[in-house]
């Protein structure tokens, strides 16, 4: 029996290690030159050319992400691209914080498999392979974590100390995760029982410190301290109160946004990737692992990073975007792991394994379709630039992506009726065809407008895994006589 279960843990733990090298393989190989939505763009530009007062990128410039991605650059020549590979390549470091935390709770035929599983979760190579920054967040992340494990392992100043320069660098990479900032927080009550006051207050100065590395250099780009104040307050003021999609902008009810968050963007797209084959596989393993207890050491500190960032995402992230919630279904996944691979039964092995090679062909799939698949925004640009009719089209935040590849066909962003009413008109009297697009549409329904003068003529579609905002977009025409 002994000589069958190490059979059947060195073919798994195989299998377990060739689909790793698929995914990382993959995901390098079909890294996405696509900028898809605003946010991309505004990374793309950035490697470009840095200007926060431009929006190149927005607020807060994400500094160590775009230097990462002006390093690729001298190599693809192409700054989506760029940011795309840079978190590629740069992912695969990740591989190691999350071996040295596995292989302390679980052997190593299954800490292989765990962190295969984790590295092979399809929604996550997909952000891994796109020019975002949550692509290097999530691998910074991983090292940040590991560093507060060694810290409250060791219990050493040093050690200490690169959870705080860890974490400084994670900032400047993606300052939404500042939740995971409990983390710190954890540690420091740890020291002040030990060491007193002082202790934490000297490591408080080294954490501003590491922290003015990425900061001051913003500062000084925009001209001093009044303008990255300004444009901090005006960005903090429109993410919670304007676009960013925070419950304080929210106009569905409090049920609808949890569910939507919990179900649709952690369970159905974070975990499954909206399959339900993968689904019904993690079901079977919490089955399994449904009466065991977690052995698992410094739990608090997995559990209060987890709780931290997910109040965080529901309350001030937009739930109409699940990438917000990487963090939550990374670390949810890793605690998961560490729980059901230490029990020695066949039966989640395999469960395991099947879930495995399903992830990997899903993950290889969605990241060649990524790569491949010509957004709908750039298929809106291509059929403007193939129009011989004199034309405008008003847009909303596709204007960004018109701007990116260059549509040299006239385009402007507008917001409110009577100021495309006033342009628009004028835009007719001089021959030219007036197109919108669903978005500016629907702003004017929401006016209070009567938009039964727009036809449509032209829809375009690519998969809303990619960019649920502008995945499906309808072209129209105004059709208003004069």
């Amino acid at each position: 029996m002994k000589k069958i279960l190490r059979f059947i843990e060195n073919s798994t733990t195989g299998i377990a290690a060739i689909c790793l090298l698929l995914v990382v393989f993959a995901r390098a190989h079909y890294s996405s030159a696509f900028a898809r939505s605003w946010d991309a763009v505004d990374f793309a530009l950035g490697v470009q050319s840095f200007n926060l007062l431009d929006m190149q990128p927005h607020f807060p410039g994400y500094p160590y992400f775009i230097l990462g991605g002006m390093l690729i650059e001298n190599f693809v020549n192409d700054p989506a691209l760029a940011l795309s590979v840079w978190n590629s390549v740069l992912s695969l470091s990740s591989i190691i914080p999350m071996w040295l935390i596995f292989k302390r709770y679980l052997s190593t035929g299954r800490a292989i498999m765990a962190v295969a599983l984790s590295q092979s979760v399809p929604f996550l190579n997909i952000i891994i392979a796109s020019p975002m920054s949550e692509g290097m967040a999530y691998t910074v992340m991983w090292w940040y974590i590991w560093s507060l494990v060694l810290a409250l392992e060791k219990g050493k100043y040093s050690f200490d100390i690169l959870s705080l320069l860890l974490f400084s660098i994670l900032m400047g990479v993606r300052l939404s995760y500042l939740p995971l900032s409990i983390g710190i927080l954890i540690i420091w009550y740890k020291r002040w029982k030990e060491n007193g006051g002082a202790h934490v207050l000297e490591q408080a100065g080294v954490a501003i410190i590491f922290q003015l590395f990425w900061v001051y250099p913003l500062v000084l780009s925009v001209g001093g301290i009044g303008s990255f104040e300004y444009i901090a307050t005006e960005f903090v003021k429109g993410h919670f109160t304007g676009w960013g999609g925070s419950i304080a902008t929210e106009e569905d009810p409090f049920f609808i946004r949890a569910i939507t968050f919990l179900w649709g963007n952690i369970l159905w797209v974070g975990l499954s990737l909206k399959t339900v084959v993968i689904l019904l596989l993690y079901s079977t393993l919490v089955f399994y692992n449904v009466y065991r207890p977690l052995n698992l050491s410094y739990h608090k500190l997995w559990w209060s990073l987890l709780m931290a960032y997910t109040v965080w995402a529901f309350f001030a992230q937009n739930v109409d975007k699940p990438r917000h919630i990487l963090p939550v279904v990374v670390i949810l996944i890793a605690v998961f792991l560490m729980r059901s691979l230490q029990t020695r039964s066949r039966g989640v092995l395999w469960i395991s394994t099947i879930l495995l090679i399903v992830q990997t062909i899903l993950s290889i799939q969605y990241v060649e379709k990524q790569a491949t698949e010509l957004p709908a925004t750039y298929q809106l640009a291509q059929y403007i630039e193939r129009q011989s009719e004199p034309l405008k089209i008003y847009t909303w935040e596709e204007e960004r992506v018109l701007q990116y590849v260059g549509v040299s066909k006239a385009f402007e962003k507008v917001q409110t009726y009577a100021l495309f009413e006033q342009d628009a008109r004028s835009q007719r009297a001089k021959g030219k065809t007036v197109y919108v697009t669903e978005r500016v549409v629907r702003g004017f329904s929401q006016q209070g407008v009567d938009t039964s003068s727009f036809t449509p003529v032209k829809q375009f579609n690519s998969d809303n895994l990619f960019d649920p905002i502008y995945s499906d977009i309808t072209l129209f025409k105004w059709i208003k006589s004069s």
